[in-house]
């Protein structure tokens, strides 16, 4: 589960910094965090404050996030992914990581 959390987390990131998601550092105390991940396909029920901890950075060149958008890359062009999940669960989003 911790590689398909990183890799959900590094697609929405892309997104998230794309859409300049958090500005500054009042969107850490401010409420903002309870904001929904609605745009992205599966994960209606997400919010902002759900994701890992270092996405919550305002810094565009933290150390995490680099890594993980790396990693994102190179998976992207495997043949395969494996994914630790439970269908059941997260019907949704493993029918949109299809």
């Amino acid at each position: 589960m911790a590689f398909y959390y990183k890799f959900t987390f590094a697609s929405v990131y892309a997104t998230y910094s794309e859409r300049g998601e958090i500005s500054d550092a009042s969107c850490l105390t401010n409420g903002y965090l309870d904001t929904s991940l609605d745009w992205v396909p599966g994960m209606k029920l997400m919010r902002l404050k759900d994701m890992p901890a270092f996405c919550r950075t305002t810094d565009p060149d933290d150390v995490m996030v680099d890594v993980t958008l790396e990693q994102m890359k190179s998976a992207v062009g495997s043949k395969a992914i494996i994914l630790n999940t439970f269908y059941e669960i997260e019907k949704d989003l493993c029918t949109h990581s299809q």
